[in-house]
Order: C-alpha cells, then sequence, then structure tokens
C-alpha cells in the first residue's frame, strides 16, 4: 500500500465502515507495512476468527492495563477513541463493542473476545507502547514479568496465522538470539520444510528447558542433554502441583523420546552434514515437539500468572 494510500486509509472515518471491515482495513495495512505477515499465497479472509483468550488471561490483562475499575490506564472516553482511530482504525464506541457494558474497560474486553488474534495482539502490543511511554498509569506488578508474559500472548495470537496446523513455538523471552531462531523455524514450518526445521526445534527445545528449570532455581550444564532436562521438569511438576496419571505417563513417554530427539538432530538434520530425515517423519517428529512445548508454554503461563489453584491437579 503506497504511503498516500495508506495514510487515506487511516484517515477515513471508521463510522463509515462496519467495524469489521474497519479493522480488517487496517489489519491489510499492517500486512503492507510489513508489521505482519502472511505465508505465501494466503489470503485475509482466512484469518477472520475471534482471538482465543483465556479467562485467567483477561484477568491478566486487566491488571496491567489497569482495567479491574472499569478504567482504561489514564485514557478518558475521549482519548481512548483517539487511540483507537489512530492506532487500530475502529471505533472502540461501536455498539458492538458495547454488548457487556459502556466503561472502557468492558468496550475493551469486548474489542479482545471478538475481533481476530493478530488484530489483537497488534493492539495490545501498542497499548503496552502507550503504557511505557505516555501513560501516567502505574501498575503494582513487577514490569519485566508483565512483558515476559504479554510477549508470550502477543506471539500466540499472531500464531493465528499459521495454516498449516502447527503453531510456532513461543517467543517466551526478551532475547534476540531467540527471537532469530523463533523467526528461523517459523519460516520453515510455513514452507512446510519440516526436515529443515528439526535441528532448530533441538536448539529451541534446549533454551525452553533450560528457562523453566532457572526459573525454579535449577543451574543447568550447557552439556546436559534434552531428555535429562525435561525428565528434571516433569520431576518438579509432579512435586509441585501433581500431574495427573495420564499425563506423568505422558511426560514419562516424552523424556524418552527427547533422547531419540537428539540422535535425531545429531544424525538426520542439518546439524551436521547428514541426510535428512523423510519429510512426512520429520513432520511427525516436529508437531510432536511443538505439541509439548505447547504444553510447557501452558504451564508456564499458568504459573506466571499465580493463577493455579493450591492443593489442585494441573487439569491437563
Amino acid at each position: 500500500m503506497p504511503p498516500a494510500a495508506r495514510a487515506q486509509a487511516r484517515q477515513m472515518p471508521p463510522q463509515a465502515l462496519e467495524p469489521t471491515q474497519a479493522s480488517h482495513l487496517r489489519f491489510r495495512g499492517l500486512l503492507s507495512d510489513g508489521l505482519l505477515l502472511l505465508p505465501e499465497g494466503i489470503e485475509l479472509k482466512q484469518y477472520n476468527a475471534m482471538a482465543d483468550i483465556k479467562p485467567w488471561e483477561m484477568k491478566k490483562l486487566d491488571s496491567i492495563f489497569g482495567m479491574e475499575s472499569g478504567y482504561v490506564l489514564d485514557f478518558s472516553n475521549r482519548t481512548m477513541k483517539e487511540w483507537f482511530e489512530e492506532e487500530i482504525g475502529v471505533n472502540i464506541e461501536d455498539e458492538r463493542y458495547c454488548s457487556q457494558g459502556n466503561s472502557k474497560a468492558q468496550r475493551l474486553r469486548r474489542f479482545i473476545e471478538i475481533e481476530p488474534g493478530p488484530i489483537v495482539a497488534r493492539m495490545l502490543d501498542r497499548l503496552w507502547e502507550y503504557r511505557e511511554n505516555y501513560s501516567q498509569y502505574t501498575s503494582s506488578g513487577n514490569r519485566q514479568e508483565e512483558r515476559e508474559w504479554l510477549v508470550r500472548l502477543t506471539q500466540s495470537l499472531y500464531n493465528q496465522l499459521d495454516d498449516n496446523g502447527l503453531q510456532t513455538p513461543s517467543l517466551f523471552a526478551e532475547d534476540a538470539t531467540l527471537e532469530m531462531l523463533v523467526k528461523s523455524i517459523k519460516r520453515y514450518l510455513d514452507s512446510g520444510d519440516f526436515g529443515s526445521c528439526i535441528d532448530r526445534i533441538h536448539t529451541y527445545c534446549m533454551k525452553r528447558t533450560a528457562q523453566v528449570l532457572s526459573d525454579r532455581g535449577h543451574s543447568v550444564d550447557q552439556k546436559t542433554p534434552l531428555h535429562s532436562r525435561f525428565g528434571e521438569y516433569r520431576k518438579l511438576l509432579q512435586s509441585e502441583e501433581g500431574l495427573s496419571e495420564m499425563t506423568n505417563e505422558i511426560m514419562k513417554n516424552m523424556t524418552n523420546i527427547f533422547q531419540r530427539f537428539n540422535d535425531i538432530r545429531n544424525n538426520s538434520s542439518l546439524a551436521h552434514d547428514n541426510v535428512l530425515i523423510e519429510e512426512k517423519e520429520a513432520r511427525l517428529i516436529v508437531s510432536t515437539m511443538l505439541a509439548i512445548l505447547r504444553f510447557i508454554d501452558e504451564v508456564e503461563a499458568q504459573r506466571s500468572a499465580g493463577t493455579s489453584e493450591q492443593g489442585n491437579e494441573l487439569n491437563f
């Protein structure tokens, strides 16, 4: 989209469009700006699903953006309306955002509930920037922990763009190397090149398991193999919260699978001068690794938000 056309689109009165049209117009502008990337050949119309936000995640957003008492940061009705029109291209006072109430917090929650994940993710990123640079609001939470949690959430919302049934691993910390690694994995997943992705997934698993163990005060030697790290993590989860019998059995088996994964990485991936594993097998391996990584993300997000009920088993 040329700059002049982009400016014209942003200046178009949101009330002249249906709310969904207005937000998708802004979404197309973000895509053209290079702020969001679609896999080649994928149409925007495929990403109209509502954002998948869990109730406890919404409560966390309430805390981060000061929404518990009906407000949003230090916005007035006028400044919030102006902010949404400028940054997102929608009229936040439209009736579809007021169906649960007319306070600023109720309108923002409704926007989060009904708009596509990537649009919500971009809005949350922008709202965090506003909070940090312009707002007078002061959160009672730990800024670093809030930022890391929000990064994980927006990454999962952006990942609703993936069209191959696999979810890109989360950006679980602000780390330049990790960001490069996640982008590399996403490129391979989007292109369907699962064999080339295996060694990147292995590196990511090493970093993720080191992180979750470090968060619990357990130092990890770089030479400690992946299966040993994961086995230690399983034991910690069992002692912390208790795992269901089925989940514990799955995680025990995953420890053995991670040990085999080490061999695949060393002898059948691009980590060395190897003959790559067949593509259908590579997809099975990658999808299995991504499934357990998603489980870890959910456990760690729940832990960091402090939503686990004392004495209850993890509901997985």
